[in-house]
């Protein structure tokens, strides 16, 4: 499982980082399981969302201060690859119809409470089937995290 995992982890930041979509972490210090990314200027998290939505998919933002400055992307659950380029196209479909223009990130380094490393929380993932609103296969759905418990 971690292996494919990880072989998901890569095919989506591969994906992203064709796109120009800047990861929050470096490589070194990204999980193979969930992926923060920066928002870029001049696209709000909630109409990433809300395209996103309207094609089936479901991605949550960033929380405390960084609520309007990243996006969350998580590759658990037992879906192909073919259901992760689903969403990575539904992506990048959003992405030009929002006029997506990447930037370099700011640094986060002074936002209050962010450290780089944070261990849990709310998070997101792709899961196969249907969720309670119509959502359709490769659906990004919330799930709790709670490590040490």
């Amino acid at each position: 499982r971690i292996q494919r995992y990880k072989k998901m982890a890569t095919l989506i930041r591969e994906r992203m980082a064709k796109f120009g979509v800047k990861a929050l972490l470096p490589a070194d210090r990204q999980s193979n399981t969930i992926t923060a990314y920066h928002l870029p200027d001049g696209v709000s998290y909630q109409a990433l969302h809300d395209r996103l939505k309207q094609q089936g998919y479901v991605i949550y933002a960033g929380q405390g201060n960084l609520e309007n400055k990243i996006f969350r992307v998580a590759n658990m659950g037992a879906l192909s690859e073919a259901q992760f380029g689903g969403f990575l196209d539904a992506f990048e479909q959003v992405c030009k119809s929002v006029d997506w223009r990447p930037v370099a990130p700011a640094s986060l380094s002074g936002v209050a409470g962010f450290r780089g490393d944070s261990p849990g929380g709310d998070c997101c993932r792709i899961q196969a089937g249907d969720d309670s609103r119509g959502g359709r296969a490769g659906l990004l759905r919330r799930q709790r995290h709670v490590f040490g418990q």
